[in-house]
């Protein structure tokens, strides 16, 4: 649902700026939640941390 939900969010915006701007913090939060899910052992964080990613 992450990545389908940004994937609708990003073809709503036609400003360029805007979207590399999102692009590269979507890409940012990706990597940092991605270390989280590896990193923790409570479900609700991993399972928070599985979904912003996508």
């Amino acid at each position: 649902m992450g990545y389908l939900s940004g994937a609708v969010i990003a073809s709503l915006i036609s400003d360029l700026q805007l979207k590399d701007r999102l692009f590269r913090i979507g890409l940012l939060v990706a990597v940092v939640t991605t270390l989280m899910m590896g990193m923790t052992d409570n479900l609700w964080l991993w399972a928070v941390s599985r979904f912003l990613p996508g």
